[in-house]
This record gives C-alpha cells, sequence and structure tokens, in this order.
C-alpha cells in the first residue's frame, strides 16, 4: 500500500476515535445519568445530545415579547425626565425655569410612538422654542444619542424628536435578548436540566423544558412568570457586627464525617471559609451555614454570589477567564461533578436590609467606555429614585454596594463618591475580554429591573412521561427494524460487497450521531426520522457504485477496471442526487422552525456521512481487500 493510502487509513481511524469520544456522554447520561467522567475527559469532550420534549416528556411554552409596549413606556418614562432636565437650564440656560411640556405620542407604528413633542407654553414661548430649536441637535448627541430631531413647527411652539430607525431597532433586540435572560435565570434557579430557550421570529421565545412530571408542570410555568425584583443594598460595613455573623455562619460549617442530616446526599460538595469569605459549591449548603444566623437578625439579610469554581481548589478561588458561552454550560450541568475543573459555587454577602432601594426605577443600562477606554456599565434612574440614589451614595462612600436580583447579588461595586442626577458608571477595572463580558451581564441584569418590553404566554403543552416513553421505544424500533432491513438486503442482493456496504453503514451511523452531540443538538422525533432517511439514503451512493461495477463485469472488463470505473462513473450520479438532498435541507432550516430545523440539521449532517462514509471508506476497504487478493477478481464477486 502506498503512503497516501496510509495516510486515508490513518485519519478514518482518527476520526472513527474521535466519533466514539465525542458520543460516550452522550451514551453514558443516557444508560447511567448519575455518572461523571474525569475532568480531563470533559474538558475536550463535554457537549452531548440531549432529548426533546417528544423523547422523555416535559413542557413547551411559548412566550411573545411586547416590544411597542416596551417602546411606548420608555417614551413616557423619558417625557418626564426630559421636561425636568431641560427646566434646569443646565443643557440650555435658556430654558431655565421654562413653561414645557412633552407629550408622548399615544397611537401610531412604531415610528410614531417614539416620538415625542416638546411644547412650549407662558409668555416666552416663542423665546424658549426658538432656543430648544437652535440647540436641540447638540442637546441630543450629548445626552440622548438614541434619538434625532424629526421636526419643528415655531409657530406652534413645538419641536419633535425621536428614536432613529438603528436605536429602535437596537432597543427591540436588547428588549429580547434581556427576556431571554431573565427567562433562562428563572430556568437556573428552578434547576432543570437541558432546558432550552431560544428566539423564533423577531418578537418571540420558545423554552422547552424537558423531564418535568406533571406535578412540576405548574410549579415550572408560575417559576417563568415571576420576573425577578431588581434591589441595591449596601454591604455591612460595621466589623464587628460582619466578624460576628461570619464566626456564626463559619461555625456551622458541616465537618468531614459528620454532615448533618438536612444536608444529605451533599458530602461531596466543598466549603472555604476564612475570616468574612464564605464559598462552597452548594447553595443548599450555604443557606444551612447561614439560617441561625440570621433567625433573630431582622437588620440584614443574605445574598448568594453565583461565581465558577475548581473544586480541587481548597480556597475555592473564584475563575473569571470563561466566556458567557462556557459559564452557561456549566451551569447547565445538573448534577454535581468533584472531579471536574470548573463547577458552580457561591459566595456569601452579608447585606444590610434596611440601607438599601429597589430598582424599580433604573430606565436603562448600556456598556459603554470610560476616558481611558476600559469599558464600563452606565445605569439610568427615573426622576422617583434618583435622589434616593444620590442619598444612599453620599452616606456610603467608599462602601460597596451589591446589586441582587432576588437573593443572587450579581455585583457589589466600590461607591468612590455621591452620585446624583441618576447616571451611574460602574467602573469594571481592566482585563480585556473578561472585563467586557462582565460589563454586559451587569447591564443585562440591571435592565431587569427597568420597564422593559413585557411577556406574554402564547401557549403551553405538556408532553407527559408515558407518552415520552413510548416515543423512546418507537424511536428506537424504527432505527433499529430500518437499519437491519437495509442490512439485509445489502448482504442478500451483493453478498460480500454488501457487507462492506453495512460497515460503512454503521459508521455512517456513528458519524451522524457523533456530529450531532458535538453541536450539542436536541434529539427529537423529526431528528430520529432523519437518520432512518439517512440509513436509506447512505446506501443509495453504494448501489449506484456496485450496478455500475456489474455493468463493467458484464463488458468483460477485468475486475480492477471494474472497480475504479464503478467508482468514476457513479460519481456524477452520486454528487447531483446529494446536491439536491442538501439544498432541500437548507431550505428546510431557513424557513422551518423547531422540529422541522431538527430535521434539516440531521438531514445535512447525514448527507456529509454518507457520502464519506460511501465514497471513501468502502473504496479503503476495496482497495485494501485487492491488495491482498492475488486476482482482485476473488474478493469482489458477489
Amino acid at each position: 500500500m502506498n503512503r497516501q493510502w496510509r495516510g486515508r487509513v490513518f485519519a478514518l481511524f482518527l476520526l472513527i476515535l474521535l466519533s466514539s469520544a465525542t458520543l460516550l456522554p452522550t451514551i453514558l447520561g443516557l444508560m447511567a445519568p448519575g455518572a461523571a467522567l474525569p475532568s480531563w475527559y470533559t474538558s475536550f469532550f463535554k457537549n452531548r445530545m440531549i432529548l426533546g420534549l417528544d423523547l422523555q416528556g416535559g413542557i413547551h411554552l411559548q412566550y411573545g415579547v411586547d416590544t411597542r409596549e416596551a417602546l411606548k413606556n420608555k417614551s413616557r418614562n423619558l417625557a418626564g425626565r426630559l421636561r425636568d432636565e431641560l427646566k434646569t437650564g443646565d443643557a440650555i440656560s435658556a430654558l431655565k425655569d421654562a413653561d414645557i411640556k412633552v407629550i408622548p405620542a399615544a397611537e401610531g407604528g412604531v415610528e410614531e410612538i417614539t416620538q415625542l413633542t416638546v411644547r412650549f407654553e407662558g409668555a416666552k414661548a416663542a423665546e424658549h422654542a426658538q432656543a430648544f430649536a437652535d440647540g436641540v441637535v447638540s442637546f441630543l448627541q450629548r445626552f440622548y444619542p438614541e434619538y434625532q430631531w424629526i421636526s419643528q413647527d415655531l409657530s406652534a411652539r413645538e419641536v419633535v424628536i425621536g428614536m432613529s430607525a438603528t436605536a429602535v431597532a437596537q432597543f427591540q433586540e436588547d428588549a429580547l435578548a434581556q427576556a431571554i435572560e431573565t427567562i433562562e435565570r428563572r430556568i437556573n434557579g428552578f434547576g432543570v436540566a437541558e432546558s432550552s430557550v431560544s428566539r423564533r421570529d423577531a418578537d418571540k421565545i420558545v423554552v422547552e423544558l424537558p423531564g418535568l412530571s406533571e406535578e412540576e408542570f405548574g410549579k415550572a410555568k408560575e417559576k417563568l412568570s415571576q420576573t425577578g425584583l431588581l434591589y441595591f443594598n449596601i454591604v455591612e460595613y460595621d466589623d464587628a457586627k460582619s466578624s460576628a455573623f461570619f464566626q456564626a455562619v463559619g461555625a456551622r460549617a458541616p465537618q468531614a464525617g459528620a454532615w448533618p442530616e438536612e444536608l444529605k446526599g451533599a458530602e461531596e460538595h466543598k466549603v472555604y471559609v476564612s475570616g468574612g469569605v464564605v464559598r462552597a459549591t452548594s447553595r443548599d449548603v450555604l443557606s444551612y451555614m447561614v439560617g441561625e444566623a440570621l433567625k433573630a437578625d431582622t437588620d440584614h439579610l443574605v445574598g448568594f454570589e453565583k461565581i465558577f469554581v475548581d473544586p480541587q481548589d481548597a480556597d475555592l478561588t473564584p475563575i473569571t477567564r470563561l466566556s458567557a458561552q462556557q459559564e452557561k454550560q456549566i451551569e447547565r450541568e445538573a448534577v454535581y461533578n468533584p472531579s471536574a475543573s470548573v463547577v458552580v459555587g457561591y459566595q456569601v454577602y452579608y447585606l444590610r436590609a434596611l440601607d438599601g432601594l429597589s430598582g424599580e426605577n433604573v430606565e436603562d443600562a448600556q456598556v459603554g467606555y470610560d476616558s481611558f477606554q476600559r469599558p464600563v456599565t452606565n445605569m439610568t434612574f427615573g426622576s422617583q429614585d434618583a435622589d434616593r440614589f444620590a442619598d444612599l451614595t453620599e452616606k456610603n462612600v467608599n462602601r460597596q454596594l451589591a446589586i441582587r436580583i432576588d437573593d443572587i447579588v450579581y455585583s457589589a461595586p466600590n461607591i468612590n463618591e455621591r452620585i446624583g442626577g441618576g447616571r451611574v458608571q460602574i467602573s469594571m477595572g481592566s482585563g480585556g475580554a473578561s472585563v467586557m463580558k462582565e460589563a454586559q451581564a451587569l447591564a443585562m441584569v440591571l435592565k431587569s429591573g427597568a420597564l422593559q418590553a413585557p411577556l406574554r404566554q402564547i401557549y403551553s403543552t405538556q408532553v407527559g412521561p408515558t407518552l415520552g416513553q413510548e416515543s423512546i421505544e418507537a424511536g428506537r424500533r424504527s432505527i433499529v427494524v430500518g437499519f437491519l432491513l437495509v442490512m439485509v438486503f445489502m448482504i442478500a442482493y451483493y453478498g460480500r460487497r454488501g457487507v462492506v456496504a453495512n460497515v460503512a453503514l454503521l459508521l455512517n451511523v456513528l458519524f451522524l450521531l457523533s456530529g450531532l452531540a458535538l453541536f450539542g443538538a436536541t434529539l427529537t422525533m423529526p431528528g430520529i426520522a432523519g437518520i432512518v432517511l439517512t440509513v436509506g439514503m447512505a446506501v443509495d451512493a453504494n448501489v449506484l457504485i456496485f450496478e455500475r461495477m456489474k455493468e463493467e463485469e458484464r463488458r468483460s472488463k477485468k475486475a480492477s477496471e471494474a472497480f475504479a470505473a464503478g467508482y468514476e462513473k457513479a460519481w456524477t450520479a452520486i454528487l447531483d442526487s446529494n446536491i439536491t438532498t442538501g439544498i432541500a435541507a437548507v431550505v428546510l432550516y431557513q424557513f422551518g422552525t423547531g422540529p422541522v430545523k431538527g430535521f434539516a440539521v440531521t438531514l445535512g449532517l447525514g448527507i456529509l456521512s454518507s457520502m464519506y462514509t460511501a465514497i471513501v471508506v468502502t473504496r479503503l476497504i476495496f482497495e485494501y481487500t485487492n491488495a491482498r487478493s492475488s486476482s482482485g477478481a476473488a474478493r469482489l464477486s458477489a
């Protein structure tokens, strides 16, 4: 055998090895859900296939994101703040104490409802209107860059401003992203593994929660209907109080061999206690530890910051180098793995319950840059809470301000100075991509307190676990029966050539399933249908090749010549048929939704794997057989 042939064989065996390694987490997850692979293994092969609702039961929810209502809310909120800012004269001095009305449009299309009419009244109305018309462009560029001048009618003492088309599109995109983030946060709190939250069309969100029982159905819907409450609380700064609290918490840290009955089953979790720092790889463990310390303390509350830690690290030092996608993947791991390289952990914050305010009047939050081009998070309070926030920061300079939703702390920046005017800039420090990720995550959290797009449930369906099990069995039978029928036919009709085709067929299924696992695909009944169809399609190429071989042999050609001609002359037909099928898969994926997309993905991967196995793999086997045969005919004849 020449070097080129050996290279192709080496590539084939390497592909088989990698495909098997990729598929192992999926197989282990289905056969032994509680089992865990070593951390070095999962660091390379972490993704696995997820069974969809129709295979393991659960709930399917679809929400509509009312971005139109959100835009109307934004205009209403801005109207009051804009009027107050203009009347101070700080931005345009000629408007100090002017009689101003800012009127948001009540009805109309998206373009109209984002417009505001600034109307001037009183004795100096004409003068004020002219002053605003002269300075409106620079004013908007400085304070409200997403807005622009639309029109003016100085005879009516009116100037109309509105959001730009780009700003409207960005707002709608952000509202949808925030809704997805909010739902994912609620799902993570509910502890549902293998959940799926995906965008559909421009304003819809599809939520799939597999594996839920009928008893959990109502509880899950109730959880998802909550949006979470945003709060700002001062972290306890009194050293004596803080020390007493953390000492009490540390005293309840579970000891090896003496874990309390309440924490039965959590013995593998790790705990770190040192001074005012308490961390653990289980929130339940921390809740147990702080429970007694807060029982009679009504002046304080506890927040838990979610962190990512190495369970082998005795200090459970937070790991910040992960990407947002890696963090989400780790959060979805339902079973704690003490041998994993990174797991979810929690850190305790001792907060002053009476020193803070709610975030219901946070109107906006955006990622920006400071004067040194470092990422920051810019937050804007409504007029209702701007003064309260200024008072809070004035009294607590050089103290930490915890930003939390429910009892989860997302950040605890230091207050450097009094912050007035309702405009807040939160510095993230320096550190490249990780700092930008933190700024973006914090902005999304802060928007949870703003009047963003309401969610309305369009519909919900439930698939019972019994139906799911029936679907699994039906899908399994369809694959096995279809596979066996094809294999039996190929051996019966083509003899030893059929055996070669069957080997390629087995490898085709292996490559297809590993490809689905590699992308973390959700396997549904349409996906199984795609696999069955691929099994049938996979032998089409071999049938074309074998029939061409027979034609050449009937012309009294040598077996080696018939072998070469079979592949060469069948190639065009094989390529054409797979291209047309591939086009169909692309169209289904582009315009289909949900299960149809799953079918298209399976079909597309099946085309690639079947082309490789039917043409490359079978040819390698035949070339090997020919090389070992003295005549080349005995091994190829039926």
